[in-house]
C-alpha cells in the first residue's frame, strides 16, 4: 500500500481516538442508543401484502379469495396455481403472507375437514400477528358461512409463522437501528473532519504536501470506513446476546454489503465537508439530510403506507435499500440472488455519491 496513505491513515486514526469528546460518541453512546430504541421503538400497520397460492382452484377457493381481497387493509399481490416454493415469496418479499389452499379444499369443506395455511412472515412480528389475525377472521367466518349453506363443513386453519416465530418486534427493529447508527456515524464523523481541519489550520498543512487527490480523499475515508465496519461488528454481537436475534445470514454477504454501502455514506460526508465553510454549517446539512433519510428508510413507517410521490424518493434513500438488505440476509438467510434488486440500487446510489464527492473537492490549487 502507498506509503503517504498508511501514513494519512494512521494519522487520521490518531486524531480521532485522541479527541476525548469522540471517543464516547464513537463507542458508547451509538450502542447506548442500540439497547435503548431496540425496546422502546414501534409502530403500525395499514397494509399487508397476501399472496394466494390456489392449488383447488375451484368456485369456493375463489370465494374465499374474493373475501380475502374484499378487505381494505390487504393487498393481494400474486395469485398462483402451483409451481415453485412458496415461501421463497416471502424471502423474496413479494408478500407478507402467502394463503395456501389445497387441491382437495371443496371436497373436504362439505366434510368439515377443509385445511387452509398461512405461511406468515414474521421477521416483522407486529405485522404478522395483525396480518394473520385478519386473514384468520375472514376464514373462520368464510367456514361459518358455509356450514349455515351445506349445514356441514368448515374450515380448519393452520398458521405457520416463519423467520421470526416469537413474533418480537425486536427482531424486525435492531438491524435497521443498527444501520441507522453506522449511517450517523460515518456522515457525521466525515463531514465534520475537513472543516474542522480547516478551521484549525491543519488542512493548509496537508495542501502544501505532495500527496495527490486520490491518495488524500483515500486516507481520509478508509479510516472511517474500518470504524465503521468496527461499529457493526459490535452492534452484531448486542444483536445476538442482548436481544437473542439469531444471525442466520452470512457474515460475507452481510460485509460485502457494508462495505458498498460504507463507500456511499462515508462519500456523502465527503460531499458536505467539501460544501461546508463552517462546523456548523456541516453539521446543520448533514443533520437535514439524515432526518429525511431516517424517516424515509421504512423503519418507523411502512413504505407501502407512504404517499405515492413519498414512495418514488425512496428509491434514491441508501438506507432504505441497506436495511432492506440486512433484514433479508439476517433474519432470512437471504443468499445472494434474493438482495440483487436492492444491492444494485443501493450499489448505483454509492458510485454517484463517490462521483460527486470527487468532483467537488478540491485540493490546495486543483
Amino acid at each position: 500500500m502507498n506509503r503517504q496513505l498508511l501514513i494519512l491513515m494512521e494519522k487520521e486514526f490518531k486524531q480521532v481516538f485522541r479527541n476525548k469528546a469522540m471517543r464516547p460518541m464513537l463507542f458508547v453512546i451509538p450502542f447506548l442508543q442500540l439497547i435503548i430504541l431496540g425496546n422502546a421503538a414501534t409502530f403500525e400497520v395499514n397494509t399487508i401484502d397476501v399472496a394466494v397460492v390456489d392449488y383447488a382452484v375451484t368456485k369456493n377457493s375463489r370465494e374465499l379469495i374474493q373475501k380475502v381481497e374484499a378487505l381494505d387493509e390487504i393487498q393481494l399481490t400474486h395469485w398462483k396455481t402451483a409451481d415453485g416454493e412458496p415461501a421463497q415469496m416471502l424471502v423474496d418479499n413479494v408478500a407478507d403472507i402467502v394463503m395456501i389452499i389445497p387441491q382437495d379444499f371443496s371436497e373436504d369443506l362439505t366434510t368439515g375437514g377443509a385445511n387452509v395455511q398461512l405461511l406468515v412472515d414474521a421477521v416483522d412480528g407486529n405485522a404478522a400477528q395483525i396480518g394473520a389475525s385478519f386473514l384468520r377472521e375472514i376464514i373462520t367466518d368464510f367456514g361459518y358461512q358455509q356450514v349455515s349453506i351445506q349445514q356441514s363443513g368448515g374450515v380448519q386453519l393452520t398458521s405457520r409463522y416463519l423467520f421470526n416465530p416469537e413474533l418480537k418486534y425486536t427482531h424486525f427493529m435492531v438491524p435497521g437501528i443498527l444501520v441507522l447508527l453506522i449511517t450517523l456515524i460515518g456522515v457525521f464523523l466525515t463531514s465534520m473532519n475537513i472543516v474542522r481541519e480547516r478551521e484549525v489550520g491543519t488542512i493548509d498543512q496537508l495542501n502544501v504536501t505532495p500527496i495527490s487527490k486520490s491518495v488524500f480523499i483515500l486516507g481520509k475515508l478508509i479510516p472511517f470506513g474500518i470504524i465503521g465496519l468496527g461499529e457493526l461488528t459490535i452492534g452484531l454481537a448486542i444483536a445476538y446476546v442482548l436481544f437473542s436475534i439469531p444471525i442466520f445470514g452470512g457474515l460475507l454477504i452481510i460485509y460485502g454489503v457494508s462495505v458498498i454501502y460504507l463507500i456511499g455514506v462515508l462519500a456523502l460526508g465527503l460531499l458536505i465537508s467539501t460544501v461546508s465553510g463552517t462546523m456548523q454549517q456541516a453539521l446543520f446539512s448533514s443533520w437535514f439530510i439524515l432526518v429525511i433519510f431516517i424517516l424515509m428508510s421504512g423503519l418507523f413507517t411502512p413504505i407501502e403506507s407512504m404517499p405515492s410521490w413519498a414512495q418514488w424518493i425512496t428509491e434514491f434513500n441508501p438506507v432504505t435499500h441497506f436495511i432492506e438488505i440486512i433484514r433479508r440476509v439476517i433474519l432470512k438467510d437471504a443468499g445472494w440472488d434474493s438482495v440483487l434488486d436492492a444491492l444494485v440500487k443501493l450499489s448505483g446510489l454509492s458510485v454517484m455519491s463517490a462521483v460527486a464527492a470527487v468532483l467537488s473537492f478540491k485540493k490546495g490549487g486543483d
